[in-house]
């Protein structure tokens, strides 16, 4: 989404077979096979493909409109002088925080 661009994500496959050769059965990383996945994310953030499951080699597709691109950058300027704090903002609130509670929305003036 920062970059307004189309992202192909894709991460590896731990084997059983891998595990043992490694001798990493009993630490914390690698000890199970998966940690695989594959996805494509639109410019808008949005995941344009199904899920793999973790253990699932295979491939993902998706039609990409490069007119997103445009549209999100029209948005979402997050650098340059046309950037939106109307539309995107950080803050931070160190207040404590309980489970239930009212919000009242401010509008914010430049």
């Amino acid at each position: 989404m920062q970059a307004q661009c189309f992202t192909l994500h894709a991460t590896s496959i731990i084997t059983q077979k891998a595990i043992e050769e490694m001798k990493t059965q009993e630490t914390g990383v690698f000890s199970f096979p998966g940690g695989g996945d594959a996805a494509i994310f639109g410019p808008d953030g949005r995941k344009l493909t199904k899920s793999l499951g973790p253990t699932e080699e295979g491939m993902v597709y998706a039609d990409l409109d490069f007119d997103l691109i445009l549209t999100e950058k029209a948005i979402l300027d997050n650098v340059g002088h046309g950037s939106r704090p109307d539309l995107l903002w950080l803050g931070r609130n160190a207040e404590e925080q309980k489970s239930v509670r009212s919000v009242t929305w401010q509008k914010q003036r430049r």
